[in-house]
C-alpha cells in the first residue's frame, strides 16, 4: 500500500513538473541575451544597459557596457538608472492605496481636491465636473504630450510639483475629458500633487513610507538626493554624430511622479515579482492593490487589443502588461507576461536605446535564439538628420568654394528662366527653414532637451546651404 501511495505521489509530482511552463534560462539563451545587449549598446550608442528577468520566482540579470564612461564603471544589476515613465505604475499604486484607505475614490471629481484647477477647450471653459481622478490615471483628461509636455517647468525646489500643476491652470485641452485617449505625462504629476493634498505629506515622503519601504524596495528612490553612493548612480548620455556624450539633463522635479523615480535591476526584479504575485513577504493589502492596478474595469481603450489602466498598458487578453519610458538621457521598460509568470525589465543610460529590446529577449526565452537589435525611432530620426547635416555642410563648402570661372560659366549651363526658377525655389526653402528655426529657437528648451541635437545641426546647415545658393543664383541672374 505504501509503495502504491509513493508511486502515485511521484507520478503527480512529475505531472506538475512537466505540465507547468517554466523558463529556466540555459547557457545558449544566456549567450544569446548577452550578445543581444552587446549589440544594442554598440548600435544605439548607449554606454550601459542592465536587464532583469523574473521567471517563476527566479531572477536573472544581464548587463553590458558602462554606467560611467570616463571612470569605466561597469553597468550591472546594482546600477541605479532613472525609470522614466515606468515611474507611473508606482504613483498609480499610491493613488490606489489612498482609495483603499477610504481617502478618495477614482470616480471623485478632481476639483474636490484641487478646486483652483480649471481648463479650457477651444476657448471655452471646461465643465470640471466631467474630470475625475480616473481621467488622469488613464490619460483621458485631454492633457497630452503633444500640447502640454513643453509646459513642465525646470527646477529642483521642493515646491516644483505644485508649480508644475499650477503652470497648466487654464490650459487648452486637446479634447474634452473622457472623449478620447492620448498619452500625457503631466497627468501623473497632477496625481502626485493629489497624493500630497490628501495625505498631508510630500510626494517623496508618502511614496517612501507608504509604498517603497513596505514593499522592501531598498534601492528605489524618489529623488537622487537619497542615494548615498554617487558611483552607484549611472550618468546619462545623448548621441552626437554617432557618439555618446555625457548629458546633464535639466531637473524637472515637478515631473517626478510621472517620470523621475530611480531604481536598479535588482529592485525591479523584486517589483516585477510583486506584480506577478510571486512575492510572499509583502503586506497583504498590496496583493489586492496590485491586482486592481491590472484590472480593466477603469481602463481606457486604445484599440481592440490594448487599454491603459493604473500606470500600465494592458492587453485585452491579459497576456501582457507593460510600460516603456524615455527621459532626455535614459530609457526604461518593463514587460510582464502574467500567464507565463515572466517579467523582463530594461534600464539604459541613453534615450536612443529601444525599449522593444525586451521583446527580443522574450523571443530568446521562447526558444528563438537568433534575435537582432532594432534601432529606435528616435535614433533613426537622429541618423537621418545627422546625414542631412553632413551632406548640407559639404555642399555648402563646395558652393562657397566655387571659383569665379565656374560662376561666370553658370549661365551657359542654365537658361535665365531656369536660374530665375531656382532662385525662387531656394528663397522659398530658405524662408521655410528660417521659420522652422525660429519656432525651434522659441521652444529651444523643450526641443533641445528632449530631441536629438541633430535637429539643430540639420536646420542650421540646410539654412546656410539654401541661403548661399540663393545669393549665388541672384548674382548670376543679374
Amino acid at each position: 500500500m505504501n509503495k502504491k501511495i509513493l508511486l502515485t505521489l511521484i507520478s503527480i509530482s512529475f505531472f506538475f513538473i512537466f505540465s507547468i511552463s517554466t523558463y529556466a534560462i540555459n547557457q545558449n539563451q544566456s549567450t544569446a541575451i548577452q550578445n543581444l545587449l552587446d549589440e544594442a549598446c554598440k548600435k544605439s550608442n548607449t554606454p550601459g544597459i542592465s536587464v532583469a528577468i523574473v521567471s517563476d520566482k527566479e531572477a536573472s540579470f544581464f548587463s553590458s557596457g558602462y554606467s560611467n564612461l570616463d571612470k569605466k564603471i561597469p553597468a550591472d544589476e546594482q546600477t541605479i538608472f532613472e525609470l522614466a515613465s515606468v515611474s507611473k505604475a508606482f504613483t498609480a499604486l499610491g493613488i490606489l492605496k489612498l482609495e483603499k484607505q477610504g481617502l478618495l475614490s477614482r470616480t471623485d471629481k478632481i476639483q474636490d481636491y484641487l478646486p483652483w484647477l480649471a481648463f479650457n477647450y477651444r476657448g471655452k471653459s471646461v465643465d470640471m465636473n466631467q474630470l475625475t481622478i480616473n481621467n488622469f490615471l488613464n490619460h483621458t483628461s485631454g492633457l497630452t504630450n503633444r500640447k502640454h509636455s513643453a509646459t513642465i517647468p525646470e527646477g529642483n525646489s521642493p515646491d516644483m510639483l505644485e508649480k508644475t500643476v499650477k503652470n497648466i491652470k487654464q490650459a487648452d485641452l486637446a479634447f474634452l475629458p473622457g472623449e478620447s485617449h492620448e498619452y500625457g505625462t503631466i497627468n501623473y504629476d497632477i496625481l502626485g500633487l493629489l497624493i500630497e493634498v490628501i495625505s498631508g505629506k510630500s510626494y517623496e515622503k508618502f511614496m517612501t513610507s507608504e509604498i517603497l519601504q513596505p514593499l522592501n524596495l531598498k534601492n528605489t528612490y524618489v529623488t537622487s538626493n537619497e542615494i548615498k553612493n554617487s558611483d552607484s548612480l549611472s550618468l546619462g548620455y545623448r548621441s552626437f554624430f554617432f557618439h555618446p556624450l555625457h548629458y546633464e539633463a535639466p531637473k524637472f522635479r515637478g515631473n517626478t511622479p510621472a517620470g523621475y523615480l530611480l531604481s536598479n535591476s535588482k529592485d525591479l526584479a523584486r517589483w516585477m515579482s510583486i506584480q506577478l504575485n510571486q512575492a510572499t513577504d509583502i503586506p497583504s493589502e498590496f496583493t489586492s492593490l496590485i491586482n486592481e492596478s491590472h484590472q480593466q474595469k477603469y481602463t481606457a481603450s486604445l484599440s481592440k487589443d490594448m487599454s491603459y489602466g493604473a500606470g500600465w498598458f494592458i492587453s485585452t487578453d491579459g497576456t501582457m502588461i507593460f510600460h516603456p519610458g524615455r527621459n532626455p538621457n535614459f530609457a526604461a521598460d518593463i514587460h510582464l507576461f502574467p500567464k507565463e509568470k515572466i517579467g523582463i525589465s530594461l534600464l539604459a543610460n541613453n534615450a536612443n536605446a529601444n525599449p522593444d529590446l525586451v521583446l527580443a529577449i522574450k523571443s530568446v526565452l521562447d526558444g528563438n535564439l537568433k534575435q537582432s537589435y532594432s534601432l529606435s525611432r528616435i535614433q533613426q530620426l537622429d541618423i537621418w538628420l545627422t546625414i542631412v547635416t553632413i551632406i548640407c555642410s559639404i555642399l555648402f563648402l563646395v558652393t562657397i568654394g566655387l571659383n569665379k570661372k565656374v560662376r561666370k560659366n553658370l549661365d551657359k549651363f542654365l537658361l535665365k528662366r531656369q536660374i530665375h526658377f531656382l532662385s525662387i525655389m531656394t528663397l522659398s526653402l530658405s524662408v521655410v527653414l528660417l521659420i522652422i528655426s525660429v519656432i525651434v529657437l522659441v521652444n529651444h528648451r523643450h526641443i533641445f532637451t528632449w530631441q536629438p541635437y541633430s535637429i539643430a545641426t540639420a536646420l542650421a546647415s540646410s539654412l546656410l546651404l539654401f541661403s548661399t545658393l540663393f545669393l549665388l543664383l541672384i548674382k548670376e541672374n543679374k
